[in-house]
């Protein structure tokens, strides 16, 4: 595998093997995604991290394939919704609905404050 020149040497050989790993414990990988697997690695990226910071259900960091997977399934359910669907959710979620009090941000005891301003000051 020919990597891109930023990788450093050492780095490359690591990713090597965790390649391999991957590879050999992820059999059902389609072609598209093992080349796009591929060339993550070549940028010096694990196969076991995902650009976006996806996580799973136990909030642990997606791996790479599998965050394609997660992505690809985004796109067929967003795709699937009718337009008065989209338009619907979309005029649910608004900022209009938050409260007030929320808007402007956390309220902090000004003694908390204070001790805080000092702190970070000195």
């Amino acid at each position: 595998m020919k990597f891109n020149k930023n990788v450093p040497l050492e780095h490359q050989e690591i990713l090597i093997k965790q390649l391999k790993e991957y590879e050999h414990n992820f059999t059902n990988m389609t072609r598209e995604e093992r080349h796009l697997l591929h060339m993550w690695v070549r940028n010096g990226n694990s196969p076991y991290d995902n650009g976006d910071y996806v996580c799973d259900d136990n909030c642990r960091p997606m791996d790479f394939v599998n965050t394609l997977r997660f992505w690809e399934d985004m796109k067929e359910c967003l795709d699937a919704l009718s337009e008065n669907d989209v338009l619907s959710e979309k005029s649910t979620n608004s900022f209009d609905d938050v409260p007030d009090s929320y808007k402007e941000g956390f309220i902090i005891p000004e003694e908390l404050r204070q001790k805080v301003e000092v702190e970070v000051l000195i």
